[in-house]
């Protein structure tokens, strides 16, 4: 037979239990209405977003991507990075220019 302790923690869990369940019926609930009654915040479909892509490529802006200037892998090596900083190794680069060029 269960002491008048333990019928005390049962009771606590069942109205923990009832409260909770209670709690998310009308949060549940409440979502439901919310969104059954607030408009959509989906923007509408242009037609310029449906047109179709155009399967050719852009040769003169894939020429002006290859024409950029590389930076040499021994200035990458100086560089360090650290804590949203970057620094780097002036040992590592050949010369500065004025211009700021490689």
């Amino acid at each position: 037979m269960a002491t008048i302790e333990e019928r005390k923690l049962s009771v606590e869990f069942l109205y923990a239990a009832v409260f909770t369940t209670v709690t998310v019926i009308v949060w549940v609930g409440l979502e439901l209405i919310r969104s059954l009654t607030t408009p959509s915040t989906v923007a509408q479909v242009t037609q310029e977003e449906l047109q179709p892509l155009s399967p050719e490529l852009n040769i003169e802006a894939v020429n002006r991507l290859k024409s950029r200037q590389q930076i040499p892998q021994e200035i990458l090596d100086g560089v360090t990075v650290a804590s949203g900083s970057a620094s780097i190794n002036v040992a590592s680069q050949k010369e500065a220019t004025r211009s700021g060029g490689i």
